[in-house]
């Protein structure tokens, strides 16, 4: 399936950028120029990019969202996502940037929203209505789903012979 990228400017300070169909190896290099030009043309403090309409992405879309936030981070603009789909939000939750980027349920919200939240508070910004509160993310859960009571490993010490480098058996 290929992608489609509909660009749409709010105001000076907002552009919203929304990608429909499939983000992967051979359509990522597409949205990675058109967010450059975007950035490089406008300049917009904030880059909405609404991914209601996205249905997959693997992680050469995982990294043109991360290289355009640094960009847009670089020239004191704000990215903020909107609205991921269930696979979507998986692959974001995996990588760890359910907590890295600003997340919204909806455009509107999007657009007058915060421009920046501490780390960790960043999907609290994602109201009931999208539906997606439900499922943030448990910190103490692996990417599985596995809840893990704590995250502390204590580790043997090595019993050693007196040689160094052998070990009792």
């Amino acid at each position: 399936m290929d992608m489609a990228i509909i660009v749409q400017d709010v105001s000076r300070e907002c552009t919203i950028v929304q990608i429909c169909g499939e983000l992967d190896i051979s359509t990522a290099p597409d949205l990675r120029e058109r967010l450059l030009a975007i950035l490089n043309r406008r300049a917009p403090s904030r880059l909405v990019l609404d991914l209601s309409k996205l249905e997959f992405m693997d992680s050469s879309g995982v990294a043109v969202l991360v290289s355009t936030e640094r960009r847009t981070r670089l020239l004191g603009s704000t990215v903020v996502l909107v609205d991921p789909q269930r696979p979507v939000w998986r692959v974001l939750q995996v990588c760890g940037l359910d907590r890295y980027f600003l997340l919204f349920a909806d455009v509107a919200a999007a657009i007058e929203g915060p421009a920046d939240l501490p780390r960790p508070l960043r999907t609290a910004a994602l109201s009931d209505a999208g539906g997606l509160t439900a499922q943030l993310p448990d910190p103490r859960a692996d990417p599985f789903g596995v809840r893990r009571p704590g995250l502390k490993r204590r580790l043997a010490p090595a019993r050693t012979t007196g040689r160094p480098g052998q070990r009792k058996a």
